[in-house]
């Protein structure tokens, strides 16, 4: 890449904004909703923040598209124990 070519630049200011925006949801949403919504929303929102620090702050978004698909897969494998996890420590507590 020569010096006279531009790469678009992402806002991180945008994105830090967004993330502050899911923070503050899933702050309300730990507050006010019913226990048994309140931990799959929380998941995706902690997906979807994780997805936006991946794209932007570790510059997934335009590199190859088999990273980012090697991070979806790891999030999503990740995730499944962890949810059942979540789901056998609700089932003993009732």
């Amino acid at each position: 890449m020569n010096e006279t070519q531009h790469t678009k630049h992402p806002n991180y200011l945008a994105v830090f904004i967004g993330l502050g925006i899911l923070t503050a949801i899933e702050i309300g949403l730990s507050v006010n909703v019913a226990e048994s919504v309140r931990i799959p929303l929380l998941l995706f929102l902690a997906f979807l923040k994780a997805t936006l620090v991946a794209l932007y702050y570790m510059h997934l978004k335009n590199d190859s598209r088999l990273f980012a698909f090697f991070f979806a897969m790891a999030i999503f494998l990740l995730a499944i124990p962890f949810v059942l996890a979540l789901l056998a420590m609700q089932a003993t507590m009732q």
